[in-house]
C-alpha cells in the first residue's frame, strides 16, 4: 500500500477524478416521452448510492515529504528533500498544479508568488514571499520557526523524522534549511535507478550542485523565475499554487478530494469522517452523516474537509469497521440510517498515507465485527501476504529482494534470465528478458517487471517495483535460512 501511494501521489488528483467520473458517470434524464424501461428498473434507479469518505487525519499527513526514505535517509539537509525525484511531494515543473474548488464548484484564487498563503485553505493564514522567504520545511526549531498559532489557524511541523519528532535544524550543515528564493533541482547524473536507495550511488544525498546547465555535477539548481519553466515559461504562479495547495500531504489530499467531488450532485448521498474520530455526531467537525449531496449538506462536506487539522494516529481498521457498522444500521437508525433500500449501492472510500496502527483504538473503536464486540481477526491468515502482515500465527514471511542494475550494453542486444532456483526448486517456467534500448534505466525497470512475471513455479511468486524484484516464498519452502 505504501509504495503504490508514493508512486502515484503527484498524479493522485488526475487519477482520482478519472476514477470518480468513470464510476459515477450515469445520470437520470427527464423526458416527456413514455419510458421504455420496466417500472421495476425505474424504482431501483431512485435508490441513490451512498458514498462514505474517510479522511486520514494522522499527524504524518502534515508532512511535506512523501516516501519514508526521505527522512530515514536524512534528505532534509541535502538536495533530496528539494527534488521530486527523491521527495515525491516536492514541486515538479512538469505538473500544472490545480487550485481547489469551493462548494459551489467555483475555484479558489490563483496564488501570488510574492504573497502565497502558507495554508491555502485558510484565508487567515500568514503569507510567504517565495522570492526571498521560501523554506522546503519548517518546524518549531527552524530559523525562522513556524508562525505562531492563532484562534483560527494552527501551524504544524511539516518535516517529521522516523522517531515521530520534528526534523532537526542544524545551521552548521553544508546544506542548511534557510529562507531563500524558491527553487528545485534537476538531475543530470547517471544513477537515476539508485535515487532513494540509500546506497553509495544514491545522489539524493548530494549537497554539491551546479547553478547552470554548463556544470558537470549531478544536480542543477533552478531558481523559480519568469523564464525558468518548461520551454522558458513563467512558472512562478504554478510554484505558488503548489506551495499553498499541494506542499504537504494533507494539502494535496484536500485539493484532490474537493476536485473529485466537484461534479457530483444530488443523485448521490455523501458522508464524511476522519479516521481519528470514533463517533457519529454531525455537529462535530469530524463527521457528517450520509445525505443528499446538495445545498447545506454539500457545503458542510467541503467545510469539514477543508478545515481538518491532522493530529491523530492511524486507526484505519477502526475507521473501516465504523463504516461497516454504519451501513449495517448499528450506529445510526431511523431517518439517519444511510441504507434506504435493499438494492442500494453503498461505497466507502478510505484515503491514507501509511500503515495502520492501534494507537487510537479502544474497546469500542477498533477492528470490530458488526456486533461491535468481536474483533474481525486475521481473515486472510491462510493466504501468503504480499508484505509483512503480522505474526501470521507463527508463519514466517520468507522473501528475497533482487535488484536489476542498469549498465551500458550493446544496442539492440538482449539480456535474459533462464533459470532461478531456491533450495533446489525452480522459480521460473520460461525465460524472461528485454532488448536493449538507449535508456538503460528503463531497460532495468522492464527487466525487473518481466522477471517478476516469470516467477510463478512451485508456489513462488514475485512483484516488481522500479528495478527491484520482491520474491515471496511459499510457507512450505524448505529454505535453509529464511531471508
Amino acid at each position: 500500500m505504501r509504495i503504490i501511494f508514493e508512486i502515484n501521489m503527484k498524479f493522485f488528483i488526475k487519477i482520482f477524478i478519472a476514477i470518480m467520473c468513470g464510476l459515477f458517470s450515469f445520470a437520470i434524464a427527464g423526458s416527456n416521452e413514455l419510458s421504455r424501461a420496466p417500472l421495476g428498473f425505474l424504482a431501483v434507479s431512485q435508490a441513490k448510492p451512498n458514498i462514505f469518505f474517510i479522511l486520514d487525519d494522522s499527524g504524518s499527513m502534515q508532512s511535506s515529504a512523501l516516501g519514508d526514505e526521505v527522512t530515514i535517509n536524512g534528505y532534509q539537509n541535502t538536495i533530496g528533500y528539494r527534488s521530486s525525484l527523491c521527495n515525491k511531494s516536492y514541486y515538479d515543473p512538469s505538473i500544472i498544479y490545480p487550485v481547489p474548488v469551493k462548494p459551489d464548484g467555483t475555484y479558489f484564487s490563483q496564488q501570488q508568488f510574492t504573497q502565497a498563503f502558507y495554508n491555502g485553505f485558510n484565508s487567515d493564514s500568514v503569507t510567504v514571499n517565495l522570492s526571498i522567504e521560501f523554506m522546503p520545511w519548517r518546524t518549531s526549531l527552524t530559523i525562522p520557526a513556524l508562525p505562531a498559532d492563532t484562534v483560527s489557524v494552527k501551524y504544524r511541523s511539516d518535516c517529521i523524522a522516523p522517531s515521530g519528532f520534528s526534523c532537526i535544524f542544524d545551521p552548521q550543515t553544508p546544506f542548511p534549511n534557510r529562507p531563500e528564493a524558491a527553487h528545485y533541482f534537476v538531475y543530470t547524473g547517471d544513477k537515476r535507478s539508485n535515487l532513494g536507495d540509500n546506497s553509495t550511488d544514491d545522489h539524493c544525498k548530494d549537497i554539491l550542485h551546479d547553478v547552470s546547465t554548463r556544470g558537470s555535477r549531478n544536480w542543477t539548481k533552478i531558481m523559480v523565475s519568469s523564464t525558468s519553466g518548461p520551454d522558458g515559461s513563467d512558472e512562478r504562479q504554478n510554484f505558488a499554487n503548489w506551495f499553498s495547495y499541494h506542499r504537504t500531504r494533507i494539502l494535496t489530499m484536500k485539493t484532490a478530494i474537493g476536485l473529485a467531488f466537484r461534479d457530483m450532485g444530488d443523485q448521490y448521498r455523501v458522508g464524511f469522517t476522519t479516521i481519528g474520530y470514533s463517533g457519529t455526531d454531525s455537529a462535530t467537525p469530524d463527521f457528517l452523516k450520509l445525505g443528499e449531496f446538495s445545498g447545506a449538506h454539500r457545503q458542510s462536506f467541503y467545510d469539514k474537509l477543508y478545515a481538518i487539522d491532522p493530529v491523530s494516529s492511524t486507526p484505519l481498521r477502526a475507521a473501516l469497521s465504523k463504516a461497516g457498522r454504519l451501513y449495517a444500521g448499528k450506529l445510526l437508525t431511523g431517518s439517519d440510517d444511510p441504507v434506504r433500500y435493499s438494492c442500494q449501492q453503498n461505497f466507502t472510500i478510505l484515503s491514507t498515507d501509511g500503515y495502520w496502527n492501534n494507537a487510537f483504538e479502544t474497546s469500542s473503536y477498533g477492528p470490530k465485527k458488526i456486533d461491535g464486540l468481536t474483533n474481525v481477526g486475521d481473515q486472510d491468515n491462510d493466504l501468503p501476504p504480499p508484505w509483512y502482515d503480522g505474526d501470521k500465527s507463527g508463519k514466517t514471511l520468507r522473501v528475497a529482494i533482487l535488484s536489476v542494475i542498469a549498465q551500458p550494453a550493446p544496442k539492440k542486444g538482449e539480456t535474459g534470465i533462464y533459470s532461478i532456483e531456491v533450495a533446489g526448486k525452480s522459480l521460473i517456467g520460461a525465460p524472461a528478458g528485454v532488448q536493449h534500448s538507449d535508456d538503460i534505466d528503463s531497460d532495468a525497470i522492464l527487466m525487473a517487471f518481466q522477471v517478476a512475471r516469470a516467477i510463478n513455479q512451485n508456489g513462488f511468486r514475485a512483484v516488481s517495483q522500479d528495478n527491484k524484484i520482491l520474491i515471496i516464498a511459499p510457507d512450505e519452502a524448505a529454505l535453509a535460512t529464511p531471508v
